[in-house]
């Protein structure tokens, strides 16, 4: 039992890593287009499609990475590497459970 929480901690780990890594490599808001302005300088303008893509995107990718450092807690707690108390452990286990079912409702 001991090992199966150490591989799930570390395969959580490998997650978050990847998920900020993503993150950190999602391109700023998209710019297509422009427009123009006053006195004939012209501005940038983003495409909406683009900016709403992006923004689910990145909005995916903050909700893996909280429901995975949430879900470290729990074979953190077991192994004995995050010392916690079992009351903390249940409240990251809710907003884990929470967040899967947010995702999962979306895709309903």
């Amino acid at each position: 039992m001991l090992q199966a929480n150490r591989f799930w901690f570390y395969a959580l780990l490998c997650s978050i890593m990847i998920n900020l890594l993503i993150l950190w490599n999602i391109p700023p808001i998209p710019r297509a287009g422009t427009k123009l302005v006053k006195a004939g300088v012209k501005e940038e303008v983003p495409d909406p499609e683009e900016v709403k893509k992006w923004k689910k995107e990145r909005s995916q990718v903050k909700r893996k990475l909280i429901s995975d450092s949430a879900d470290l807690l729990i074979p953190g707690h077991v192994v004995g590497w995050l010392p916690s108390s079992l009351s903390v452990v249940g409240w990251a286990s809710a907003v884990s459970t929470l967040i899967g079912m947010g995702e999962i409702w979306d895709r309903i």
